[in-house]
């Protein structure tokens, strides 16, 4: 399926590393978690679209969300390929009924 570096990283000490962290509310970061929000990639850069099983739950929320950092080396933003993928985990696990 690809992604064969992944496995590796996660299941390790590396799944703490910066790329696969970030900082959000507790409702946002429930939703997150449990499958019911991703976050759509747009055509700007570290630029997303909030997106969620059910178009209520975001009443409150921004439609955008865009990573900054001051210095990319030393505090990078998530890693795209990691919230892909947990858009297509989100996406299957609502459209298979799975996710609440």
């Amino acid at each position: 399926f690809g992604y064969e570096d992944f496995s590796d990283s996660l299941n390790s000490n590396l799944i703490h590393y910066l790329e696969n962290t970030m900082t959000a509310d507790m409702l946002f970061h429930c939703l997150f978690n449990s499958l019911q929000v991703w976050l759509e990639a747009t055509d700007e850069s570290n630029k997303y679209r909030i997106a969620a099983t059910h178009t209520n739950i975001f009443l409150g929320y921004f439609q955008f969300i865009t990573f900054m950092t001051p210095n990319q080396e030393a505090y990078p933003v998530p890693d795209p390929s990691l919230l892909s993928i947990h858009t297509s985990c989100s996406k299957i696990a609502h459209l298979s009924g799975a996710s609440v």
